[in-house]
Parts: C-alpha cells; sequence; structure tokens
C-alpha cells in the first residue's frame, strides 16, 4: 500500500485516456464530484473510471492502493498518478478558471492537505451516504466511462 501519496510517474500497459479519474462509484460524495467535473468540462477531456470495476480494481493494485479500500481517488494525467487532496488540486487545475484558486491549499504541508482529506474520506458515508450501486452514467456521458 502506497504511503508517500506524491505525485509518481507509472506505466500502465492498458490504453486508457488522459485526465481518468477513478472514483468510489457507490459513494454520494464521490458520484456527484464526478457530476461536479463533468458539468464543468465542455471540452470533454476528463473520463471516468469506477473503482468497483475490473479496470479500476487494476488501477488500485498498479498504483500500490489496496484495492478492497475505496478512501483514496485516483487521477492520471500525463502518465502521472495523483492521490488524496492532489487529486482535488490537478482536476482544478484543468477545468481552469476561478477553480484554480484551490492551489492556495498548496501553502499547506502536503501531510497536512492529506490529513484533511482523509478525515472526509473515512466519513463520506455517514456524511453524504452511499448508493447500493455505481453511478450509471446516460447516453451523452456514457462514452466518457470506462468498463461501465
Amino acid at each position: 500500500m502506497r504511503t508517500d501519496w506524491t505525485p509518481k510517474e507509472i506505466r500502465i500497459d492498458a490504453d486508457l485516456p488522459d485526465h481518468l479519474i477513478l472514483f468510489d462509484g457507490v459513494c454520494n460524495l464521490c458520484s456527484g464530484w464526478v457530476k461536479f467535473v463533468i458539468k464543468r468540462d465542455p471540452e470533454r477531456k476528463f473520463h471516468f473510471v469506477s473503482a468497483q470495476s475490473d479496470v479500476g480494481q487494476g488501477l488500485m493494485r498498479i498504483c500500490g492502493l489496496n484495492h478492497n479500500d475505496f478512501d483514496s481517488n485516483l487521477y492520471l494525467e500525463k502518465g502521472v498518478s495523483y492521490y488524496k487532496m492532489d487529486t482535488v488540486t490537478g482536476i482544478l487545475n484543468v477545468i481552469g478558471g476561478g477553480w484554480k484558486l484551490i492551489n492556495i491549499v498548496k501553502i499547506l504541508p502536503r501531510r497536512f492537505r492529506n490529513w484533511v482529506y482523509d478525515r472526509i474520506a473515512r466519513n463520506r458515508y455517514s456524511l453524504f451516504g452511499r448508493t447500493d450501486t455505481c453511478l450509471v452514467p446516460n447516453a451523452d456521458i456514457r462514452e466518457r466511462f470506462i468498463d461501465v
């Protein structure tokens, strides 16, 4: 299991799109995050994969994440994997505009940023709820989801 949680160059032998977001498909917060990104991505740069899917499970193993624990999302951009709070800042930087102001949190040590992220992640089901099934994309966005 990864302990450093810093951006890391990874090599994946699969043909996966850039700007790939791995998320907990049954978490209401995580599914809400995916919907938030989709709404602010008119160029359709981002793609998504559920952590519970076969591709998601494989990515978690490749990146050294516990494939039975969905407390961290994963963001892949140009062969670099980002975890925890770095996923949020990385994605919002690509979305651009005023969302780039999130970079102000980078004045805080990564360890502290990830500590805050971990508190939310561990309590996300009790705070935001969960569903019995993974997010099912509609026909308009289905091509942006992998392994649906």
